[in-house]
């Protein structure tokens, strides 16, 4: 199996700024030339690493549908993150059609709500501090 590309995910990509933030893991989305059997997506643990593998060519309506055929709502904070967008060819317009999958998110993923919220906002994958702010708050209330 042969990496082609690994993107930094999760809250960290957010919140490593903040003196406070304690990581318990880092998240990775990681382009490879093969996974197991006819999947599309592969999930696993290494020591502080948790991957998710996806096969390269994976097209970007076939991330959309991981979220909504799969209904694994937690997935869809994949698509908070500027340089996983860009590397599918995802654009800020098409953002909007997750409105009630964000709306949907458990307490601990909240946070990605806020952020959300702020790039339909800003029209763009991008927070000002006082959004960043406002969006790792909501992060402290269950996580803390």
């Amino acid at each position: 199996m042969k990496v082609i590309k690994k993107i930094r995910c999760g809250s960290s990509i957010f919140f490593d700024k903040f003196d406070d933030y304690k990581r318990k893991d880092t998240d990775w989305m990681v382009f490879v030339d093969k996974v197991p059997g006819k999947q599309l997506m592969w999930r696993v643990k290494i020591k502080d690493d948790d991957l998710m593998m996806f096969k390269i060519g994976t097209t970007k309506q076939q991330h959309i549908d991981m979220i909504f055929k799969t209904h694994v709502t937690l997935k869809v904070g994949k698509f908070l993150v500027p340089e996983f967008n860009e590397y599918i060819g995802f654009d800020i317009s098409e953002l909007n059609r997750f409105d009630e999958v964000f709306n949907q998110l458990d307490d601990l993923h909240k946070y990605q709500k806020v952020i959300y919220d702020a790039y339909i906002e800003n029209g763009s994958f991008t927070l000002t501090d006082e959004q960043l702010n406002k969006a790792y708050e909501e992060y402290k209330k269950y996580r803390a």
